[in-house]
Order: structure tokens, then C-alpha cells, then sequence
């Protein structure tokens, strides 16, 4: 039992640890991009955005093989076979140099002719858009290099270090951007390129010899050579890359719907409705950061029975999380949104509003695709929630061509989520004997109360909205407070459970003992 607390204690504090990166990289990054521009100017930063964007189309390789590599060396830890851990430490390596070297022929061939060919390049600058290209290569090596690396020591739950290499990732672009504003180079775009290659050198730099350091198995044995285990390592990944491609798939073609059948402003009132969500949801999914080595820890040793506790806790603390960053948003969507842009673009607010109730009901599908993949079994549920996710899209142009206004492509996405639990459930029950009954007593009871209960918290602010001024920002200000103070009180009266409630209050307890 003191074990399964000190694990959900550290879950807790590399939480916290992930939020703090999040944050960090938030700020310095709305200032960096302001900066840039200026310093560029229009015309080289959209040169540097278009060109670095042809080395980032190969990115999901390193992401899905990333996920993969994380996840089996999760697995080794949880059995604790540090041979093992040798061997896919071994393999991983072999696997990115294949990934390094197609991202090199495809960059420096298709990538290339693009480039000179294709791309919209005044021609005086086409000599500093190939340097930045190269550069850019350059830089995307370095992070494919110190993949491996930065999986272990997320496997290794080591969010301590994980936060201090984004938040020093960020600091470095911060001083290189520093440096660029208030010093004269002959050509800005260079300098900014060779600026982001020195720092992904020496944040892979530090990741590599972290990891040698303190990590046994971080070692490269070229005896330990496993086609099998490749094998294995490589379908995981690919069928992790399937799914994301079909997600992209239905979100770009459903956009292209949008624009088939609307106008252009639809399609940017949607955009920026992507991003709101994007922000929120970036913070949710450091919580699984977090939670999901512990997963695979579990299953591997045997401990079904605490994964299926962790799996349940993780989905309703996932929800209550991202419910409490929603809420104020939610309700004064109108006036963040003036707020920010100024002129708003109609449909803004209503999709907004859709986008963060479709958010809310997919987090909580994250857990149960971790339970899967702990198991390592996920093909059916990537085949079925696929083939799901893209039926979006004839649904959609259906609804369109009947007449109906552009949010419902946004209510089939709701509806077809609702629908992929069904499969999830299923496959969860029986790869790795969970019990529904109780995911839905322990889960989506508790969530659907509190979702009637805000219901009625919106029907009553709606009636009441119009007492309020929210284009005056102390007043939004306030507004957002008593919204978050009444999401916190929702959390804390119905979201967790007393014997939750109480270890909370002894924690706080014993916190303000230690420091009066």
C-alpha cells in the first residue's frame, strides 16, 4: 500500500514538474515569436516557417518511434531485466540510425527539389532558404539522436529532468533570440538557423550524457542485435503512426469540407476554435506523461489489479483536470476571445465552445488506449477507432449537403467519439480484464454528475450575463475567478471521493505545519 502511494505521490509531483515546463515554454515562446518576426521581418519568417515545415512533415517517424520506445522500456523496467533493458535500449539505436538515414535521402532528395522547385521563394533569398534548410536537417538529426535518450528517462519517470531540458531548450531559444535582436548579422535567417542547430545540439548533448550517466542500460551492444524485437518495436509504432494519420486525415478533410461548402472565414473561426483546445489540452496530456510508465510498469510485473486502479484514477483525474481549465473558458468565451483578437470572426465562440466539450469527452478516452497499449496489443483498437474517426468526413459532407450549418461536422465528431467507446471498452475487457461495470460506476457516473450540475451552472449564467462588462479586463478577470472557484467546488464536492477529499486535506495539513 505505501508503495502504490509513494507511486501516485510521484505521478503527482511530475505533474506538477510537466505543468511547470508547459508554462515556462508558453511564455517564452509568445515572446520569442513576436521577437522573431520583427527581427525577421514578414517575408524571412514565413521563408523560415515553410522551409523548416518540409524537415517537420518527417517528424511523426521520430514521434511514433519515440512513443514505441518509451513504452517497451517502461515494460523492461517494470520486469526489472536489465539485460533486457539492454537489448531494447540496442534496438532503438538501430532503429533511429534507419530513421536518420530515410530522413536524409527523402530531405536532401524530394525535400530539396521541393525547395528549389516549388516553394515560393523570392529568388535574392533562395541562397539563405537552402542554408536554412540544411541547417534545419542539421538540427532535426540532433533530436532524432537524443530520442532514445529522453524515452528512457521518461521511462525512468525522471520529469524532474525531463521539465529541466524544456525548460533550458526554451531559455537557449530565449537567449538566441536575445542575441539576434540586439546584434547585427549578415543575414538574420542564417544566424537564427545556425542558432536553433547549437541548441538541439547541446540539448541532445545533455540528454545523451545524462542518460550514460545514471542509466545502466543506456548503453549501445552491437551483439545484442534482435530482428524480432525490431520487428515487434517497429508494427507497435507503425500502427501508433496509423491512427495519427487517420486523425490528421479527418481533421484536414473535414476542414477542406468547411471550405467546400462555407468560406474562408469559417475555416479560420474553426483554426483558431483548434488552437484553444490545443493550449488546454498540451497541459491534460502531461498528466498522462506522467501516468502512463507507470502502466506499463504494472502490467509487466504482473500487477494487473493496480494498473486497472491507476487506469480508473487517471481517467477521472484526467477529466477533473482539464474540466477546471475549461470551465472559465467556456463561460466567458466571448470575452477572452474579444479579448485577444479583437475582431472575432463569426462562429468563433459557438466552435470554441463545441471544441472544448469534444476535448473534455476525448481525454477520456486516453487512459483506455493506455491500458491497451501496456498490453502492447493495439491493432483492432487502432484499425476500429481509425475507421471510426474517419467516417467523419462522408457523415459530414452528408450533413453539409443536406443544408446543415457548419458546427455539425463538430457534432458528428462528438457523436462518433461517443460511438469509439464502445470498441475501446470491449477490447479493454478483454485484453487486459477490465471490469466496465466499474469503469462506469467509478468513472462516468461521477463525470456525468458533474456535467448535469455545470449544465445548470451555464443556464443560470446565461440569465444572468448580462449584469457583467467582461470588456473591461478586471472585470473578465473576476469573472474567470468565480468560474474556476465554482469548478474547483464542483471537483472537490463531487469529482473525488472522501477518502481523496480527506488525504488531500491531511497533505495541506501537513504542508502548513512544516512551514509555520
Amino acid at each position: 500500500m505505501s508503495r502504490e502511494v509513494s507511486n501516485n505521490k510521484r505521478i503527482a509531483k511530475n505533474t506538477i514538474y510537466l505543468y511547470f515546463r508547459q508554462l515556462f515554454s508558453m511564455v517564452v515562446s509568445l515572446y520569442t515569436i513576436r521577437v522573431v518576426l520583427e527581427v525577421l521581418g514578414a517575408e524571412d519568417y514565413g521563408i523560415y516557417n515553410v522551409t523548416g515545415g518540409l524537415v517537420v512533415l518527417f517528424s511523426f517517424l521520430n514521434s511514433t518511434m519515440s512513443s514505441a520506445t518509451q513504452r517497451f522500456l517502461s515494460f523492461g523496467i517494470g520486469k526489472g531485466d536489465l539485460d533486457g533493458l539492454k537489448k531494447i535500449f540496442t534496438q532503438s539505436i538501430y532503429t533511429y540510425a534507419v530513421i536518420i538515414l530515410l530522413i536524409v535521402v527523402a530531405a536532401e532528395t524530394i525535400g530539396l527539389w521541393f525547395l528549389n522547385n516549388k516553394l515560393v521563394i523570392p529568388q535574392e533569398r533562395m541562397y539563405a532558404a537552402n542554408i536554412m534548410y540544411q541547417f534545419a536537417i542539421l538540427s532535426f538529426i540532433a533530436t532524432v539522436m537524443s530520442a532514445p535518450y529522453n524515452a528512457a528517462i521518461a521511462a525512468k519517470e525522471r520529469m524532474d529532468v525531463f521539465a529541466f531540458v524544456g525548460v533550458a531548450g526554451s531559455l537557449l531559444q530565449l537567449v538566441s533570440v536575445v542575441i539576434l535582436k540586439f546584434c547585427i548579422f549578415p543575414d538574420a535567417l542564417i544566424a537564427y538557423a545556425i542558432f536553433l542547430f547549437v541548441n538541439s545540439s547541446l540539448i541532445s548533448f545533455f540528454s545523451v550524457f545524462y542518460c550514460r550517466k545514471y542509466f545502466d542500460f543506456c548503453q549501445f551492444v552491437s551483439r545484442l542485435f534482435d530482428r524480432s524485437l525490431i520487428k515487434e518495436m517497429t508494427f507497435f509504432a507503425l500502427w501508433n503512426m496509423t491512427a495519427s494519420i487517420c486523425n490528421l486525415l479527418r481533421d484536414h478533410g473535414v476542414n477542406m469540407l468547411i471550405n467546400m461548402f462555407f468560406n474562408p472565414v469559417v475555416n479560420a473561426a474553426r483554426a483558431i476554435a483548434m488552437q484553444v483546445s490545443g493550449a488546454i489540452n498540451n497541459f491534460s496530456y502531461n498528466f498522462y506523461t506522467a501516468v502512463r510508465p507507470q502502466l506499463v510498469k504494472y502490467y509487466s510485473s504482473g500487477n494487473n489489479e493496480k494498473m486497472l486502479e491507476l487506469g480508473y484514477l487517471s481517467s477521472r483525474f484526467s477529466f477533473l483536470l482539464l474540466f477546471a481549465l475549461t470551465v472559465p473558458i467556456y463561460c466567458e468565451a466571448e470575452g477572452i476571445l474579444s479579448l485577444w483578437l479583437k475582431d472575432v470572426p463569426d462562429n468563433t465562440i459557438l466552435f470554441v465552445r463545441i471544441i472544448l466539450i469534444i476535448s473534455l469527452m476525448e481525454i477520456l478516452t486516453v487512459p483506455l488506449d493506455y491500458l491497451l497499449q501496456s498490453s502492447g496489443k493495439i491493432k483492432n483498437n487502432m484499425i476500429i477507432v481509425s475507421i471510426i474517426n474517419l467516417t467523419n468526413i462522408p457523415i459530414s459532407y452528408w450533413a453539409l449537403r443536406m443544408g446543415k450549418s457548419a458546427e455539425y461536422t463538430m457534432y458528428v465528431n462528438l457523436a462518433l467519439l461517443a460511438v469509439s467507446f464502445i470498441p475501446r471498452l470491449i477490447l479493454c475487457k478483454r485484453i487486459v480484464n477490465m471490469s466496465v461495470k466499474a469503469y462506469i460506476r467509478r468513472v462516468l457516473c461521477r463525470i456525468a454528475f458533474i456535467s448535469i450540475v455545470f449544465y445548470f451552472w451555464i443556464y443560470f449564467w446565461s440569465h444572468t450575463h448580462f449584469y457583467w462588462d467582461t470588456s473591461n479586463l478586471f472585470c473578465l478577470m473576476g469573472l474567470l475567478v468565480v468560474h474556476e472557484l465554482f469548478a474547483i467546488t464542483l471537483i472537490a464536492a463531487i469529482g473525488v471521493t472522501k477518502i481523496e477529499r480527506r488525504n488531500v486535506l491531511n497533505l495541506l495539513k501537513m504542508r502548513y505545519l512544516k512551514c509555520s
